[in-house]
Protein backbone atom coordinates (compact mmCIF):
# COMPACT_ATOMS: atom_id res chain seq x y z
CA UNK A 1 0.00 0.00 0.00
CA UNK A 2 1.32 3.45 -0.59
CA UNK A 3 0.47 5.18 2.45
CA UNK A 4 0.25 3.59 6.05
CA UNK A 5 -3.16 5.00 6.73
CA UNK A 6 -6.06 4.55 3.84
CA UNK A 7 -10.25 4.53 4.27
CA UNK A 8 -12.41 4.83 0.98
CA UNK A 9 -15.47 6.22 1.56
CA UNK A 10 -18.41 6.59 -0.69
CA UNK A 11 -19.63 10.23 -1.51
CA UNK A 12 -22.91 11.07 -2.62
CA UNK A 13 -22.13 14.48 -3.55
CA UNK A 14 -19.20 16.76 -5.36
CA UNK A 15 -17.50 19.27 -4.21
CA UNK A 16 -14.66 20.70 -1.92
CA UNK A 17 -14.60 19.44 1.25
CA UNK A 18 -11.72 20.16 4.70
CA UNK A 19 -10.40 16.79 5.98
CA UNK A 20 -8.65 17.11 9.59
CA UNK A 21 -6.11 15.34 11.07
CA UNK A 22 -4.67 14.53 14.72
CA UNK A 23 -1.25 13.69 16.13
CA UNK A 24 -1.39 12.52 19.41
CA UNK A 25 -3.58 15.25 20.69
CA UNK A 26 -7.12 16.86 19.84
CA UNK A 27 -5.30 19.93 17.57
CA UNK A 28 -5.87 19.75 14.60
CA UNK A 29 -2.77 19.61 12.65
CA UNK A 30 -4.10 19.46 8.73
CA UNK A 31 -2.09 22.19 8.10
CA UNK A 32 1.07 20.72 8.94
CA UNK A 33 0.94 16.99 8.02
CA UNK A 34 0.03 16.06 3.95
CA UNK A 35 -2.69 13.90 3.18
CA UNK A 36 -3.43 12.17 -0.08
CA UNK A 37 -6.65 11.45 -2.06
CA UNK A 38 -7.60 9.84 -5.51
CA UNK A 39 -10.89 8.27 -6.83
CA UNK A 40 -10.60 4.67 -6.40
CA UNK A 41 -9.23 2.72 -9.28
CA UNK A 42 -6.86 5.95 -10.01
CA UNK A 43 -3.13 5.16 -10.41
CA UNK A 44 -2.43 8.82 -8.74
CA UNK A 45 -2.88 10.42 -5.97
CA UNK A 46 -2.92 14.12 -5.15
CA UNK A 47 -1.69 15.70 -2.17
CA UNK A 48 -3.78 18.20 -0.40
CA UNK A 49 -3.62 21.45 0.50
CA UNK A 50 -4.45 22.49 4.13
CA UNK A 51 -6.33 19.60 4.23
CA UNK A 52 -8.79 20.05 1.38
CA UNK A 53 -9.87 17.60 -0.95
CA UNK A 54 -11.83 17.93 -4.46
CA UNK A 55 -14.79 15.36 -4.58
CA UNK A 56 -15.55 15.47 -8.67
CA UNK A 57 -17.90 13.16 -9.08
CA UNK A 58 -19.94 10.52 -6.20
CA UNK A 59 -18.82 7.58 -5.75
CA UNK A 60 -15.76 5.66 -3.60
CA UNK A 61 -12.76 7.79 -2.91
CA UNK A 62 -9.51 6.82 -1.04
CA UNK A 63 -7.79 9.28 1.42
CA UNK A 64 -4.25 8.03 3.11
CA UNK A 65 -1.54 9.52 5.42
CA UNK A 66 1.46 8.09 6.47
CA UNK A 67 1.78 7.79 10.65
CA UNK A 68 4.12 10.72 10.85
CA UNK A 69 5.37 9.12 14.37
CA UNK A 70 6.32 11.37 17.06
CA UNK A 71 6.70 8.68 20.10
CA UNK A 72 4.32 6.00 20.06
CA UNK A 73 1.91 8.72 18.65
CA UNK A 74 0.26 8.35 14.94
CA UNK A 75 -0.92 10.81 12.57
CA UNK A 76 -4.70 9.77 11.82
CA UNK A 77 -7.18 11.83 9.60
CA UNK A 78 -10.50 12.33 10.12
CA UNK A 79 -13.89 13.11 8.47
CA UNK A 80 -15.63 14.97 11.58
CA UNK A 81 -18.81 16.06 10.40
CA UNK A 82 -18.95 15.65 6.52
CA UNK A 83 -22.47 14.96 5.54
CA UNK A 84 -21.88 13.94 2.24
CA UNK A 85 -20.08 10.44 2.74
CA UNK A 86 -22.91 7.45 3.15
CA UNK A 87 -20.65 4.09 3.84
CA UNK A 88 -17.11 3.63 4.48
CA UNK A 89 -15.72 0.57 2.22
CA UNK A 90 -12.56 0.08 3.16
CA UNK A 91 -10.03 0.61 6.21
CA UNK A 92 -6.30 -0.67 5.53
CA UNK A 93 -3.82 -0.35 8.71
CA UNK A 94 -0.08 -0.78 7.86
CA UNK A 95 0.15 -2.54 11.55
CA UNK A 96 3.94 -3.78 10.39
CA UNK A 97 5.14 -0.21 11.04
CA UNK A 98 2.20 0.70 13.75
CA UNK A 99 4.07 -1.83 16.01
CA UNK A 100 2.09 -3.03 18.82
CA UNK A 101 1.62 0.25 20.87
CA UNK A 102 -0.41 3.38 19.80
CA UNK A 103 -0.60 6.76 21.79
CA UNK A 104 -2.84 8.80 22.48
CA UNK A 105 -5.90 9.79 20.39
CA UNK A 106 -5.89 7.27 18.12
CA UNK A 107 -8.70 7.72 15.19
CA UNK A 108 -9.75 10.48 17.47
CA UNK A 109 -13.05 11.73 15.85
CA UNK A 110 -12.49 9.93 12.71
CA UNK A 111 -15.93 9.45 11.41
CA UNK A 112 -17.49 11.51 13.99
CA UNK A 113 -20.97 13.31 12.70
CA UNK A 114 -21.01 11.90 9.66
CA UNK A 115 -24.72 11.61 10.19
CA UNK A 116 -25.54 10.00 6.94
CA UNK A 117 -22.55 7.15 7.24
CA UNK A 118 -24.70 3.81 7.41
CA UNK A 119 -22.06 1.45 7.20
CA UNK A 120 -18.92 0.43 8.29
CA UNK A 121 -16.31 -2.16 5.72
CA UNK A 122 -17.65 -5.39 5.94
CA UNK A 123 -14.56 -7.43 7.75
CA UNK A 124 -13.77 -4.09 9.48
CA UNK A 125 -11.47 -4.40 12.62
CA UNK A 126 -9.36 -2.80 14.13
CA UNK A 127 -5.36 -3.75 14.19
CA UNK A 128 -5.39 -6.95 16.61
CA UNK A 129 -1.33 -6.53 17.56
CA UNK A 130 -2.09 -3.85 19.56
CA UNK A 131 -1.26 -4.67 23.20
CA UNK A 132 -0.52 -0.67 24.48
CA UNK A 133 -2.71 2.17 24.00
CA UNK A 134 -2.14 5.77 25.10
CA UNK A 135 -4.71 8.11 26.77
CA UNK A 136 -8.09 9.13 24.71
CA UNK A 137 -8.37 5.75 22.84
CA UNK A 138 -11.35 5.88 20.06
CA UNK A 139 -12.25 8.85 21.62
CA UNK A 140 -15.68 9.89 19.72
CA UNK A 141 -14.76 7.78 16.84
CA UNK A 142 -18.18 7.46 15.59
CA UNK A 143 -19.74 9.55 18.34
CA UNK A 144 -23.34 11.01 15.95
CA UNK A 145 -23.13 8.58 13.56
CA UNK A 146 -27.49 8.72 14.06
CA UNK A 147 -27.35 6.91 10.62
CA UNK A 148 -25.07 3.92 11.49
CA UNK A 149 -27.35 0.73 12.51
CA UNK A 150 -24.25 -1.50 13.57
CA UNK A 151 -20.51 -2.74 13.55
CA UNK A 152 -19.63 -5.27 11.08
CA UNK A 153 -19.70 -8.93 11.75
CA UNK A 154 -16.63 -9.84 13.77
CA UNK A 155 -15.76 -5.67 14.99
CA UNK A 156 -13.96 -6.18 18.17
CA UNK A 157 -11.24 -4.48 20.65
CA UNK A 158 -7.59 -5.66 20.57
CA UNK A 159 -7.44 -8.69 22.97
CA UNK A 160 -3.93 -8.00 24.19
CA UNK A 161 -4.24 -4.42 25.97
CA UNK A 162 -4.13 -4.79 29.99
CA UNK A 163 -4.06 -0.99 30.91
CA UNK A 164 -6.29 1.63 29.52
CA UNK A 165 -6.98 5.48 30.46
CA UNK A 166 -9.60 8.08 29.08
CA UNK A 167 -10.96 4.57 27.29
CA UNK A 168 -13.66 4.68 24.59
CA UNK A 169 -15.00 8.21 26.16
CA UNK A 170 -18.20 9.36 23.84
CA UNK A 171 -17.18 6.29 21.03
CA UNK A 172 -20.86 5.76 19.79
CA UNK A 173 -22.68 7.94 22.08
CA UNK A 174 -25.71 9.51 19.70
CA UNK A 175 -25.52 6.72 17.36
CA UNK A 176 -29.42 6.82 17.72
CA UNK A 177 -29.86 4.36 14.96
CA UNK A 178 -27.47 1.73 16.43
CA UNK A 179 -29.42 -1.36 17.71
CA UNK A 180 -26.28 -3.89 18.50
CA UNK A 181 -22.57 -4.39 19.09
CA UNK A 182 -21.27 -7.34 17.02
CA UNK A 183 -21.71 -11.07 18.66
CA UNK A 184 -18.82 -11.84 20.58
CA UNK A 185 -17.93 -7.93 21.08
CA UNK A 186 -15.99 -7.54 24.64
CA UNK A 187 -13.72 -5.93 26.12
CA UNK A 188 -10.11 -7.05 26.53
CA UNK A 189 -10.41 -9.59 28.97
CA UNK A 190 -6.66 -9.04 30.02
CA UNK A 191 -7.43 -5.61 31.37
CA UNK A 192 -6.44 -5.16 34.98
CA UNK A 193 -6.08 -1.26 35.77
CA UNK A 194 -8.42 1.49 34.35
CA UNK A 195 -7.74 5.27 34.32
CA UNK A 196 -9.94 7.76 34.82
CA UNK A 197 -13.18 8.14 32.84
CA UNK A 198 -13.05 4.28 31.56
CA UNK A 199 -16.00 3.91 29.36
CA UNK A 200 -17.21 7.10 29.68
CA UNK A 201 -20.70 7.92 27.63
CA UNK A 202 -19.81 4.99 25.29
CA UNK A 203 -23.00 4.38 24.31
CA UNK A 204 -24.74 7.53 25.89
CA UNK A 205 -28.26 8.60 23.93
CA UNK A 206 -27.99 5.37 21.44
CA UNK A 207 -31.66 5.38 21.56
CA UNK A 208 -31.92 2.42 19.87
CA UNK A 209 -30.09 -0.21 21.45
CA UNK A 210 -31.60 -3.19 22.99
CA UNK A 211 -29.59 -5.23 24.19
CA UNK A 212 -25.64 -5.71 24.87
CA UNK A 213 -23.68 -8.92 23.14
CA UNK A 214 -24.11 -12.48 24.90
CA UNK A 215 -21.10 -12.33 27.12
CA UNK A 216 -20.11 -9.02 27.17
CA UNK A 217 -18.82 -7.79 30.49
CA UNK A 218 -16.15 -6.25 32.74
CA UNK A 219 -13.09 -8.16 32.79
CA UNK A 220 -12.50 -10.17 36.13
CA UNK A 221 -8.88 -8.98 36.89
CA UNK A 222 -9.49 -5.63 37.28
CA UNK A 223 -7.42 -3.98 40.03
CA UNK A 224 -7.55 -0.69 39.51
CA UNK A 225 -10.69 1.53 38.27
CA UNK A 226 -10.11 5.31 38.24
CA UNK A 227 -12.17 8.31 38.50
CA UNK A 228 -15.37 8.51 36.98
CA UNK A 229 -15.52 4.45 36.10
CA UNK A 230 -18.55 3.84 33.67
CA UNK A 231 -19.80 7.31 33.84
CA UNK A 232 -23.14 7.91 31.87
CA UNK A 233 -22.29 4.33 29.58
CA UNK A 234 -25.42 3.53 29.04
CA UNK A 235 -27.12 7.10 29.73
CA UNK A 236 -30.60 7.59 28.27
CA UNK A 237 -30.45 4.04 25.95
CA UNK A 238 -33.96 4.10 26.02
CA UNK A 239 -34.83 0.60 24.75
CA UNK A 240 -31.85 -0.99 26.65
CA UNK A 241 -33.97 -2.87 29.34
CA UNK A 242 -33.88 -6.12 31.56
CA UNK A 243 -37.02 -7.78 31.06
CA UNK A 244 -35.46 -10.52 28.69
CA UNK A 245 -33.35 -13.17 28.26
CA UNK A 246 -30.50 -11.67 30.20
CA UNK A 247 -26.85 -11.86 31.64
CA UNK A 248 -25.51 -9.47 34.29
CA UNK A 249 -22.97 -7.37 34.09
CA UNK A 250 -20.65 -7.17 37.29
CA UNK A 251 -19.17 -3.84 39.14
CA UNK A 252 -17.05 -4.47 41.42
CA UNK A 253 -16.09 -0.52 42.06
CA UNK A 254 -17.89 2.31 42.66
CA UNK A 255 -18.90 4.39 39.21
CA UNK A 256 -19.29 7.61 38.38
CA UNK A 257 -22.99 8.99 37.95
CA UNK A 258 -25.80 7.97 35.12
CA UNK A 259 -24.20 4.51 34.33
CA UNK A 260 -28.04 3.83 33.06
CA UNK A 261 -29.39 6.97 33.50
CA UNK A 262 -31.77 9.28 31.75
CA UNK A 263 -34.20 7.33 30.13
CA UNK A 264 -32.78 4.07 30.22
CA UNK A 265 -34.84 1.79 31.60
CA UNK A 266 -32.91 -0.19 33.91
CA UNK A 267 -33.01 0.74 37.80
CA UNK A 268 -29.76 0.86 39.64
CA UNK A 269 -28.14 3.11 42.75
CA UNK A 270 -26.78 6.19 41.67
CA UNK A 271 -24.01 5.86 41.79
CA UNK A 272 -23.01 1.97 41.84
CA UNK A 273 -20.72 0.89 44.96
CA UNK A 274 -19.41 -2.44 44.30
CA UNK A 275 -16.19 -4.32 45.34
CA UNK A 276 -14.57 -7.42 45.66
CA UNK A 277 -16.25 -8.48 48.16
CA UNK A 278 -19.73 -7.28 47.27
CA UNK A 279 -20.28 -6.91 43.49
CA UNK A 280 -22.99 -5.79 41.85
CA UNK A 281 -24.70 -7.54 39.19
CA UNK A 282 -27.03 -5.38 36.73
CA UNK A 283 -28.78 -7.74 34.74
CA UNK A 284 -29.23 -5.86 31.06
CA UNK A 285 -30.71 -7.62 27.91
CA UNK A 286 -28.37 -9.89 25.71
CA UNK A 287 -28.58 -10.51 22.41
CA UNK A 288 -29.90 -14.15 21.96
CA UNK A 289 -31.10 -14.62 18.05
CA UNK A 290 -29.61 -18.17 17.00
CA UNK A 291 -32.72 -20.53 17.21
CA UNK A 292 -34.03 -22.58 14.55
CA UNK A 293 -37.53 -24.22 13.27
CA UNK A 294 -38.62 -27.94 13.47
CA UNK A 295 -41.07 -30.23 13.17
CA UNK A 296 -42.17 -33.95 13.00
CA UNK A 297 -41.83 -35.01 9.65
CA UNK A 298 -41.67 -39.35 8.84
CA UNK A 299 -41.84 -38.07 4.83
CA UNK A 300 -39.09 -37.31 2.34
CA UNK A 301 -35.68 -34.83 3.81
CA UNK A 302 -37.15 -31.15 3.82
CA UNK A 303 -35.40 -29.02 1.68
CA UNK A 304 -33.04 -26.61 4.02
CA UNK A 305 -33.44 -29.17 6.79
CA UNK A 306 -31.05 -31.99 8.40
CA UNK A 307 -33.30 -34.95 9.58
CA UNK A 308 -32.75 -37.08 12.83
CA UNK A 309 -35.24 -39.37 13.52
CA UNK A 310 -38.85 -38.26 13.04
CA UNK A 311 -37.71 -34.89 13.40
CA UNK A 312 -36.55 -32.43 11.00
CA UNK A 313 -34.23 -29.74 12.38
CA UNK A 314 -33.98 -26.36 10.03
CA UNK A 315 -29.98 -25.88 9.22
CA UNK A 316 -30.29 -23.12 6.63
CA UNK A 317 -31.79 -19.49 6.19
CA UNK A 318 -33.93 -20.34 3.62
CA UNK A 319 -35.92 -23.63 4.38
CA UNK A 320 -39.34 -24.97 2.77
CA UNK A 321 -41.65 -23.35 5.43
CA UNK A 322 -44.57 -24.38 3.38
CA UNK A 323 -43.64 -28.55 3.84
CA UNK A 324 -44.94 -28.77 7.19
CA UNK A 325 -48.11 -26.71 9.23
CA UNK A 326 -46.63 -28.36 12.66
CA UNK A 327 -43.23 -25.64 12.50
CA UNK A 328 -42.21 -24.93 16.05
CA UNK A 329 -39.40 -22.35 16.72
CA UNK A 330 -36.71 -23.99 19.23
CA UNK A 331 -35.11 -22.59 22.31
CA UNK A 332 -32.64 -19.82 21.58
CA UNK A 333 -29.17 -21.50 21.26
CA UNK A 334 -26.44 -18.81 22.33
CA UNK A 335 -26.77 -19.66 26.27
CA UNK A 336 -28.30 -23.02 25.89
CA UNK A 337 -28.12 -26.62 24.79
CA UNK A 338 -31.32 -27.73 23.61
CA UNK A 339 -33.06 -31.43 23.11
CA UNK A 340 -35.57 -31.50 20.81
CA UNK A 341 -37.98 -34.74 21.05
CA UNK A 342 -41.06 -35.57 18.96
CA UNK A 343 -44.32 -35.71 20.47
CA UNK A 344 -46.21 -37.19 17.61
CA UNK A 345 -49.46 -36.74 18.92
CA UNK A 346 -49.11 -33.23 18.42
CA UNK A 347 -50.96 -32.26 21.60
CA UNK A 348 -47.84 -30.99 23.79
CA UNK A 349 -48.40 -27.56 25.49
CA UNK A 350 -46.38 -25.32 24.39
CA UNK A 351 -45.49 -21.49 26.99
CA UNK A 352 -47.25 -19.00 24.15
CA UNK A 353 -50.93 -21.11 24.87
CA UNK A 354 -51.75 -20.38 21.29
CA UNK A 355 -51.95 -24.16 20.08
CA UNK A 356 -50.23 -27.34 20.91
CA UNK A 357 -46.87 -28.94 19.17
CA UNK A 358 -45.94 -32.01 18.14
CA UNK A 359 -42.14 -31.59 19.40
CA UNK A 360 -40.99 -31.14 22.70
CA UNK A 361 -37.84 -29.45 24.11
CA UNK A 362 -35.28 -29.41 27.23
CA UNK A 363 -32.87 -27.54 27.55
CA UNK A 364 -29.39 -27.04 30.03
CA UNK A 365 -26.63 -24.05 30.97
CA UNK A 366 -24.39 -24.07 28.08
CA UNK A 367 -21.81 -25.99 29.70
CA UNK A 368 -20.63 -29.70 29.39
CA UNK A 369 -21.45 -29.97 32.95
CA UNK A 370 -24.84 -29.07 32.68
CA UNK A 371 -25.67 -30.91 29.16
CA UNK A 372 -24.49 -34.23 30.86
CA UNK A 373 -26.67 -33.65 33.86
CA UNK A 374 -29.48 -33.15 32.00
CA UNK A 375 -28.57 -36.48 29.61
CA UNK A 376 -27.84 -38.07 32.87
CA UNK A 377 -31.39 -37.37 34.34
CA UNK A 378 -33.76 -38.21 30.71
CA UNK A 379 -31.41 -41.06 30.52
CA UNK A 380 -31.59 -42.27 34.48
CA UNK A 381 -27.93 -43.49 33.57
CA UNK A 382 -24.37 -41.76 34.91
CA UNK A 383 -23.45 -39.69 32.01
CA UNK A 384 -19.84 -38.34 31.40
CA UNK A 385 -18.39 -37.81 28.15
CA UNK A 386 -20.00 -36.32 24.91
CA UNK A 387 -19.54 -39.65 23.27
CA UNK A 388 -22.06 -40.95 25.72
CA UNK A 389 -24.11 -38.47 25.93
CA UNK A 390 -24.59 -37.60 22.13
CA UNK A 391 -24.93 -41.57 21.52
CA UNK A 392 -27.77 -41.90 23.74
CA UNK A 393 -29.56 -39.02 22.25
CA UNK A 394 -29.21 -40.13 18.85
CA UNK A 395 -30.43 -44.07 20.12
CA UNK A 396 -33.74 -42.03 20.97
CA UNK A 397 -34.23 -40.27 18.08
CA UNK A 398 -33.85 -37.00 19.53
CA UNK A 399 -31.64 -33.66 18.13
CA UNK A 400 -28.89 -31.78 20.18
CA UNK A 401 -27.85 -28.32 19.40
CA UNK A 402 -24.70 -29.87 21.56
CA UNK A 403 -21.80 -30.43 18.46
CA UNK A 404 -24.35 -29.30 16.21
CA UNK A 405 -23.65 -25.93 14.92
CA UNK A 406 -26.24 -23.70 13.60
CA UNK A 407 -25.49 -23.13 9.67
CA UNK A 408 -26.71 -19.94 8.00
Amino acid sequence: MDYDFITTCNWTSTGTYTMRAYLGSNLNVVTSYSLFYRKKGDLTWIETTNGQVVISSTGEWEIGNDWNKVGDNVLTHSYLSITDIDSCTDVYFNETTLGTTVGDYFLYVAWASCTNLSSMPSGFNLPTGITTVGDYFLLSTWNGCSNLSSMPSGFNLPTGITTVSFFLIHTWSDCTNLSSMPSGFNLPTGLTTFGAFFLANTWDSCTNLTSMPTGFNLPTGITTAGFLFLNSTWNNCTLLSDDDYTEPITIEFTTGYGTFGGTTPITTTDPIVGTKETPVLIQVNRQATRTRHFTYNTGALISGTGQIGNIAYQTLVSFDYSASNKWRLGPYEDYAYIICRPWPSGDHPTADNLDNSYVAFWKSEKTDTAFFELVSKLSKTTITTSVDATNWINSQGYFTSYNNAWIV
